[in-house]
């Protein structure tokens, strides 16, 4: 075979090969381009949430340490904190308290209970 025919022969074959790709690619992309728009949209809902919380005052009406069974006869301390606070001018009473920026909180429930006294 002649030089020209094996370099017509091997852009046939490099051509033949495109289609494939080209269709295997497409799927992955539009998936992909699908997942970078719902991250996206799911960051902007957070976003907008957690610029929609608002700071409220709140009295202590209970602190104490309390105890909880984690299995077998094991316990472990934690803090038991019980406030009201006022909404839309109607009182309420609350004891889910999640302690944010202080990692002691999360290990030693008496110093939670010693931040927090009642009637603060």
């Amino acid at each position: 075979m002649d030089q020209k025919r094996l370099q017509d022969i091997s852009e046939i074959r490099a051509g033949c090969l495109f289609i494939p790709v080209v269709l295997v690619s497409i799927p992955f992309l539009v998936l992909g381009t699908l997942m970078a728009i719902l991250s996206m949209k799911s960051a902007l809902v957070q976003a907008n949430s957690n610029m929609a919380t608002s700071q409220i005052d709140v009295t202590i009406i209970r602190s104490e340490v309390g105890q909880v069974n984690i299995g077998g006869n094991r316990t472990r301390s934690v803090p038991q904190i019980e406030f009201e606070y006022t909404r839309d001018g109607q009182k309420l009473t609350s004891d889910h308290y999640f302690p944010v920026g202080d990692p002691k909180a999360h290990t030693n429930a008496s110093v939670t209970v010693e931040q927090l006294p009642v009637d603060s």
